[in-house]
């Protein structure tokens, strides 16, 4: 009927607590999203930590520039760890550069070289397609008749759609013909010069055989030349001119013949 007692004292330390509350996520590269969860025991580590800043609040926010395993590893001091992780799928946003505006002569043709479309499952397309050799194309061929604008649209399946634009200015060639008759039948009365009334800022100057100015006109030429100086018709002779026009920094020089 011997009894004999003995105890011992049974410290309860409290637990490692790592429990992230985010499932796979999926970010646009630049964008922040919030990390929520419970942590807890003493000693929290994140892998990887250069996305987190000293975090053991029950949310803080995260801003990635690549895709990766975001973990926490909790301790305890009685050695007890816990561990949870989620992935993070950090995709490029859409980016687009059209080019640069430019001018051809009507006819001429211009790769774009320049445009560029990038980012993550991204489709791109060109508009209008009229005057391009393949609309689908990151760098078609251009040859538009008349001055275009062009949109080249990216859209991302996760991260939005972007656009940028492309201005294509067509110019009419030049035709200076070498003589007119301004003699009232209605044939050839005044000294039309093809294309020129699409160079807004070409000038025209006639000069006669002496290097008199016997008729000028700027912005385009919009009035062609009758033959005449300060109202009165001029004898049938060669005369001479200048054209020059800036947006192609050319000038052209010559010589017409004004008949009777």
């Amino acid at each position: 009927g011997c009894t004999r007692v003995d105890s011992a004292v049974v410290v309860v330390l409290p637990p490692a607590v790592a429990n992230i509350f985010n499932t796979d996520t999926l970010v646009c590269l630049g964008d922040s999203f919030t990390v929520r969860g419970s942590f807890g025991g003493g000693n929290l580590i994140w892998q990887p930590a250069s996305i987190v800043s000293g975090a053991i609040a029950t949310s803080f926010t995260v801003r990635p520039i690549t895709s990766t395993w975001l973990t926490a590893i909790a301790s305890s001091g009685s050695g007890c760890i816990q561990r949870d992780s989620f992935l993070i799928t950090v995709h490029e946003k859409p980016s687009v550069f059209a080019g640069r505006d430019t001018t051809i002569f009507k006819g001429f043709s211009v790769p774009l070289t320049l445009a560029r479309a990038s980012g993550t499952a991204i489709n791109f397309i060109w508009t209008p397609s009229t005057g391009l050799n393949d609309a689908a194309l990151v760098n078609p061929l251009a040859t538009p008749q008349l001055t275009t604008q062009y949109i080249l649209s990216v859209n991302s399946a996760f991260c939005g759609a972007v656009s940028d634009t492309l201005t294509i200015r067509v110019l009419e060639n030049i035709r200076v013909p070498n003589a007119f008759s301004p003699n009232g039948d209605g044939v050839n009365d005044t000294w039309v010069i093809e294309g020129l009334n699409t160079y807004r800022s070409a000038t025209v100057e006639v000069f006669n055989r002496f290097g008199q100015p016997v008729f000028s006109a700027g912005r385009g030429y919009p009035q062609p030349w009758n033959g005449t100086f300060k109202g009165k018709p001029l004898p049938a002779a060669t005369y001479y001119y200048i054209i020059t026009v800036p947006e192609i920094q050319q000038s052209f020089k010559g010589w017409v013949l004004l008949l009777q």
